[in-house]
């Protein structure tokens, strides 16, 4: 504070200039605690605090500041001792806190929020009212299914079929039934991920491929009750219906 000052009867003074300053004041501090809601996050929790921050604004010979005004470094003239109060503009107000990105696999991050339901909530910086839980919000993904040789076989999620360019959420378990054919065999194959017992699992964006291929026979030529045989044929193949028939000719001692 200004340190008095003395006039003499008849004079003027010029208060002062300089201001007083006045401490902050820490009303509460609010504890944050960050709940992954399935997934990870680095920040457990978070405090921030409220305070009240003060601005001189001028002096007053009445404490509530009912009285006479004066400026710092205004003019004083009155005959009389007097008083003067310090009168100051409070500002209140709670620091934010930094919000943390959690992570989880397979999916997507859309805000925390108050509520565990919620489906999205606040990014970047949030200001508590007081001390809170907050839970992250997420959409599962989606994944673009691919299907080449559809034609050949069926790819289905529960009891919904999907046709290629289809979309399903992570983690769905594909079921995936190769057509059968007589005279060929159909095979199903996946580009990222492993079929077993014609179920796949999917984590991505995935191309299921079927093949379907003519079944190979083989014809073997023997010398049968004969001691001994020459010019049997040479081994040949050719297709017959679009199957491969594989020729094979031995002699039989």
């Amino acid at each position: 504070m200004p340190s008095n000052q003395t006039k003499d009867h008849g004079t003027d003074i010029t208060l002062r200039a300089g201001k007083p300053t006045h401490s902050t004041i820490t009303n509460a501090t609010y504890t944050v605690t960050y709940n992954a809601n399935g997934g990870t996050c680095s920040t457990e929790t978070a405090t921030a605090k409220k305070t009240t921050t003060y601005t001189f604004s001028s002096w007053n010979t009445a404490v509530g500041g009912t009285g006479t005004t004066y400026n710092a470094g205004a003019t004083y003239s009155n005959n009389a001792n007097v008083a003067l109060y310090a009168q100051w503009t409070s500002n209140t107000s709670t620091a934010s806190v930094t919000l943390p990105t959690p992570t989880r696999t397979g999916y997507t991050f859309n805000g925390w929020s108050t509520s565990s339901t919620a489906t999205s909530g606040d990014k970047g910086s949030y200001t508590p009212t007081g001390t809170v839980t907050l839970y992250a919000t997420w959409t599962i993904n989606q994944y673009t299914i691919t299907i080449n040789g559809s034609s050949y076989g069926t790819v289905k999620n529960g009891s919904t079929t999907i046709s290629s360019g289809g979309k399903v959420n992570y983690n769905t378990t594909l079921t995936i039934t190769p057509n059968v054919y007589s005279g060929y065999t159909v095979t199903a194959s996946s580009a990222t991920g492993t079929i077993s017992s014609n179920k796949l699992t999917v984590n991505g964006n995935e191309t299921i491929t079927f093949t379907r291929t003519g079944n190979t026979y083989t014809v073997e030529y023997k010398q049968g009750l004969a001691s001994s045989a020459t010019n049997l044929p040479e081994k040949q193949s050719r297709t017959y219906m679009k199957y491969i028939i594989s020729l094979k000719y031995e002699t039989i001692r």
